[in-house]
């Protein structure tokens, strides 16, 4: 199970925190709370733009960003719109 996860490099930060856990089928299961400030423009061309705020959510005016990530049987939710998959674990 999977609570949070912290990476620091500078100014560079990013922050993960929700439980993360595995279903009977090998699928993840739960809830993320992404929050960065830096990380986009340092993995920008590894994220195609029309998806870039679905998964780091919107800019804050600080310059850091935040979103939620849900995901049920491996599928990974931004709101309400199917955003990836994640294949099973076993």
């Amino acid at each position: 199970m999977l609570k949070d996860l912290k990476a620091v490099d500078g100014a560079t930060n990013f922050d993960a925190s929700g439980t993360l856990k595995l279903d009977a089928q090998g699928r993840l299961d739960g809830q993320l709370k992404l929050h960065s400030k830096g990380v986009v423009e340092r993995i920008g061309p590894m994220l195609p733009e029309a998806y870039r705020g679905w998964i780091v959510g919107a800019q804050a005016e600080d310059g850091s960003y935040s979103q939620t990530l849900n995901i049920a049987a491996g599928v990974v939710f931004a709101g309400l719109i199917p955003a990836g998959m994640i294949p099973p674990a076993f």
